[in-house]
């Protein structure tokens, strides 16, 4: 035998190792404070993420650890928790292979620490955060653990099942109120079922076991494309805002920025919508640059990232608009002011807006729209909505 596979490995206080025996396929689980001599027949190994294992290093891991205001999204969970720790019993040195709850996951809040048994596999990660404009979409993914923190927030959050809009005053718009939560509630969540947690009503969020936070990829994804209008401006209108995008991010002055934006106004090689697009692009990248140099002040001078799984709500001031579809298809238009939340099945149309929004049609004396209904309205419903002629 090679005399470093008989050199000792100091296991300290709060780290683990695993050894395998090459005879019996037995993984032990080695925690602080001990020590151990492998034989010839022990190897040291580690998860490789396929749900097998390959060599390790001949050093002991530290344990998981959890601050306050983090979680741990723990995945095979023991079977039988204990009191003593948040992943099983346990002593110092040797102990046997645990039995897991294979295939399931656990969400365990912070602060806490502990070591993981062979075929566990874990992910720390920052509460979610939110402002009042903003929203988590969470899904039912197992039973939920019901003396988790936020267990009664989704329980209540799950009777919102359509979109919830602040601040609009057409009867068409009126807000949505929850359904008030029963002791029933909880049996009647169904695996796959998706659920809105609002900004307004928490500013952080850990989701209980059974629950999963669905990443926000189709908005980031948008960003890039035409929710905000700017693929749909010509390419050397693109060329012009990508430079003036980055002179933004690099610095420029707050003089300097009002006197680009005070250009691009009286351009008239541009469209009015155009123009619109592209102002409201500069405006969303100052607001931007603004809103991280505050976060790093307030930081002590450390950058912090955005939450990825964080949502914008759609805030409509008194000109703008949106359009909202339902499950199934069906149209809803939502004039500002507004805060609009939408349900967990519905989509905003994005083509041409500027991240959802829409600015309402100002029309010059000797300007007109021309009309046509798509869906059977009224005369008296129809002059309700259409601007009273002048006399």
């Amino acid at each position: 035998m090679a005399i470093e596979n008989r050199q000792k490995i100091p296991v300290p206080r709060r780290s683990f190792l695993w050894s395998l025996n090459e005879t019996s396929g037995e993984i032990l689980t080695h925690i602080g404070p001990t020590e151990f001599t492998p034989s010839a027949n022990d190897r040291i190994v580690r998860s490789n993420g396929r749900g097998g294992y390959e060599p390790a290093p001949m050093e002991a891991r530290p344990f998981i650890i959890a601050r306050d205001g983090e979680y741990v999204l723990l995945e095979n969970p023991v079977y039988a928790d204990h009191p003593e720790g948040p992943n099983g019993s346990y002593v110092p040195g040797g102990n046997k292979e645990k039995e897991l709850r294979l295939g399931t996951k656990k969400i365990i809040p912070g602060p806490c620490a502990f070591a993981l048994w062979p075929g566990q596999s874990a992910e720390v990660r920052p509460a979610h955060k939110l402002n009042a404009n903003q929203y988590l979409l969470v899904e039912v993914v197992g039973p939920l653990d019901e003396t988790a923190p936020y267990f009664r927030l989704v329980i209540e959050s799950a009777g919102l099942s359509s979109v919830v809009i602040d601040g609009a005053e057409d009867d068409t718009a009126r807000r949505s109120q929850p359904e008030p939560a029963t002791k029933a509630q909880p049996s009647q969540l169904r695996i796959g079922q998706r659920i809105v947690i609002q900004g307004r009503h928490t500013q952080f969020f850990i989701p209980p076991t059974g629950i999963e936070v669905v990443p926000a990829l189709e908005e980031t994804e948008a960003r890039g494309r035409e929710d905000d209008g700017v693929a749909t401006l010509p390419a050397a209108a693109q060329e012009e805002l990508a430079k003036l995008l980055a002179q933004v991010g690099e610095g420029m002055s707050v003089k300097q920025f009002s006197v680009v934006k005070n250009e691009i106004r009286h351009r008239q090689d541009l469209t009015s919508g155009e123009r619109g697009v592209i102002l409201a692009t500069l405006d969303e990248a100052w607001n931007d640059r603004a809103s991280q140099k505050r976060q790093r002040t307030a930081d002590g001078g450390r950058g912090v990232a955005a939450d990825p799984y964080a949502r914008r709500a759609v805030v409509l001031g008194p000109k703008n608009f949106c359009f909202l579809f339902d499950a199934d298809g069906n149209p809803r238009i939502v004039r500002g002011p507004a805060r609009v939340f939408p349900g967990p099945h519905d989509t905003f149309l994005q083509r041409g807006s500027r991240r959802r929004v829409y600015d309402a049609y100002e029309l010059g004396e000797h300007q007109a729209l021309y009309l046509r209904i798509i869906t059977p309205i009224g005369r008296d419903e129809l002059s309700k909505r259409l601007p009273r002629a002048p006399r």
